[in-house]
């Protein structure tokens, strides 16, 4: 049994109780200990020793009988519970192969020896996949001249201009190698790249290989498709089997990849592959690798980081120096001139250079970019104010717009002001409460924005068809118990029952997090409180925009660009990997996990007082 102390002043029998109810539930407590290390990492790569002894002694307490608390103060219940809660830590400590931990800045954090494992997979997988370099075309063949040739086409079919950055990418990926990652902003071409890998292969490869495409979201999943599918429809004649592009989840993926269902030579590509989390990626990458699929993989490492543990493009990035990657810097959504530069300026770090510009930004309807207000209640009127004029207007009726909060609190309170003022505007019509599952109530209207948080069938009035989460929509129809949408982009109305309403969310203005792969001709962007905007989702809120931005600021929290700058200069939102602290290796020890430990340990406890 490791020893420590508690600083509290605990008393004598307090104590001597604390290590009586240790042997008592010697098993539960060791299986709190694994909670925790689970729910711990979950969503972080680390934990600190505060986080642990929290989580601990909040567990302990559910984990006593009201009996057992009669026999202590209130006071002597959390002194206890703290007690234990150390106990269980310093046993965690004494067994790093179960409990693996990193020293930062002087501060010691825990992990779990399950990403300890999945980083490794990662790199080793990565390496393994970057070394083969089998090449795709005849040795006679010129990379630059077939990526020349679809760049012709693409930039046709899409509407840009040439761009030499995309023809030297073009060149890069079709290298040898099953590995290649392109990692860049949003809006930079990294979907038309690999559409243009599709099209390279079946144009000028002698047996092209099987395509599929997939990505950690269902609606990134079904845009990836359809980029790629698109261009590879121009050569249904030449080869009518190979250019039909599957599309499939993340997860049948990797299940089918396992089975063995996945051809060696498949080409693979993922899109928002910065989105997958470090036991996800570990998951995933081991399955190609296995597969000997060749595999592209599409992200931005400074994009808004994504929501499990760990980051396993990144890891790539930063800890793979053998992998092929290639960074394309140039956005090409943005058509504003300098606007796409400034962009780039945030993405590098340098957002003061970026805000000094939109400091100076003018429209052509005379509009700035930057616009301050006293405090955040300012903000939200003057931005519903121009919103309501903008949606309402004859002059912008062609154009498409989206609205940013910082977070989920803001994006809330300015759904109900955009509401309020919408009603009155008559955009919104004949609201009224609508019952969805679990007794949720939501007012909906004519004319309401929504977006789907979940998958749903919905019915067109002859076919069912799957709404992806993610997806937006109109309301058109609210009767019979049945909401009629009209999802954006397809102009096509399909009926969900009025139960799933539980499902929609008000998408008047969305959260940033929400809002990542969102692209509209205009931007409103709420900026009401300071803390909020690091560099990740400042480039988020300055890049929603094709044509205009324009940014409400409260005073309050930024008296000046300036300020705002600093904050937006800074990755804080970057979810660290083990690798950035310590090499450490997955564990050989195989024996009892730290459940069976704790338990052991503790089923003495009451002994050695």
């Amino acid at each position: 049994m490791t020893s420590g102390t508690y600083s509290a002043q605990m008393r004598t029998e307090e104590k001597i109780y604390a290590r009586k109810l240790m042997a008592v539930y010697a098993k539960p407590f060791g299986v709190l200990a694994e909670h925790a290390l689970s729910d711990l990492t979950a969503y972080n790569t680390f934990f600190d020793e505060k986080q642990l002894d929290t989580y601990l002694s909040d567990g302990i307490r559910r984990i006593l009988t009201p009996s057992d608390k009669l026999k202590l103060t209130p006071g002597g219940v959390n002194r206890t519970g703290m007690y234990i809660a150390s106990q269980i830590r310093q046993e965690m400590a004494a067994h790093p192969e179960l409990c693996p931990s990193v020293v930062r800045d002087g501060k010691r954090l825990f992990t779990a020896p399950d990403l300890v494992q999945a980083e490794q997979d990662i790199v080793e997988a990565a390496k393994r996949m970057s070394l083969r370099k089998v090449p795709y075309f005849r040795a006679d063949q010129d990379l630059t001249d077939i990526a020349d040739d679809f760049s012709v086409f693409w930039n046709s079919a899409q509407g840009f201009s040439r761009s030499k950055d995309l023809d030297k990418a073009m060149a890069s990926i079709l290298e040898p190698g099953d590995l290649r990652l392109i990692n860049g902003p949003p809006g930079a071409g990294k979907s038309g790249l690999c559409a243009g890998l599709a099209y390279c292969m079946l144009a000028h490869m002698d047996t092209p290989p099987t395509f599929i495409t997939t990505a950690p979201s269902d609606k990134a999943a079904a845009a990836i498709h359809a980029d790629v599918q698109f261009a590879a429809s121009a050569l249904d004649d030449k080869w009518p089997e190979q250019s039909q592009v599957q599309g499939m989840p993340l997860k049948d993926l990797i299940n089918r990849m396992n089975e063995g269902f996945v051809e060696p030579g498949t080409v693979i590509i993922v899109d928002e592959a910065g989105l997958m989390g470090t036991r996800e990626m570990a998951q995933f990458i081991t399955a190609a690798d296995k597969t000997h699929a060749k595999l592209f993989m599409l992200g931005d490492n400074r994009q808004i980081p994504p929501l499990p543990a760990g980051n396993g493009f990144d890891l790539i990035i930063n800890h793979v120096p053998e992998a092929s990657i290639y960074n394309v810097t140039r956005i090409l959504r943005q058509r504003t001139p300098g606007e796409a530069k400034a962009s780039s300026w945030i993405r590098e770090g340098h957002a003061e250079k970026a805000l000094d510009f939109y400091a100076m930004q003018r429209y052509p309807d005379g509009s700035k970019a930057l616009r301050f207000h006293d405090d955040a209640k300012s903000v939200y009127d003057s931005l519903t104010k121009d919103y309501v004029e903008f949606v309402t207007s004859s002059d912008t009726q062609s154009m498409s717009s989206v609205v940013l909060a910082i977070d989920e609190r803001s994006a809330q309170t300015l759904n109900d002001e955009l509401r309020e003022g919408l009603k009155k505007a008559g955009v919104i019509r004949k609201a009224r409460d609508v019952y969805g599952e679990g007794d949720t109530v939501t007012e909906l209207g004519l004319g309401d924005a929504v977006m789907f948080t979940g998958k749903v069938a919905g019915n067109d009035g002859r076919n069912t068809e799957t709404v992806n989460p993610g997806t937006t929509a109109r309301v058109v129809d609210i009767r019979g118990g049945r909401l009629g949408l009209m999802l954006d982009g397809k102009k096509k109305r399909i009926y969900i029952p009025e139960e799933k309403s539980s499902i929609l969310r008000y998408s008047w203005a969305l959260p940033l997090y929400v809002a990542q792969g969102v692209s509209r001709d205009r931007a409103f962007f709420a900026i009401d409180r300071s803390g909020g905007l690091d560099l990740a989702k400042g480039l988020v809120g300055f890049t929603r925009h094709t044509e205009q931005l324009s940014a409400y600021i409260s005073r309050e929290a930024y008296p000046s660009h300036k300020e705002l700058a600093k904050e937006m200069s800074v990755f804080l939102s970057r979810k660290p990997v083990i690798k950035d602290y310590a090499d450490l290796k997955p564990a050989e020890r195989k024996g009892s996990g730290l459940a069976q430990s704790v338990a052991a340990s503790f089923a003495s406890s009451d002994r050695e007082r």
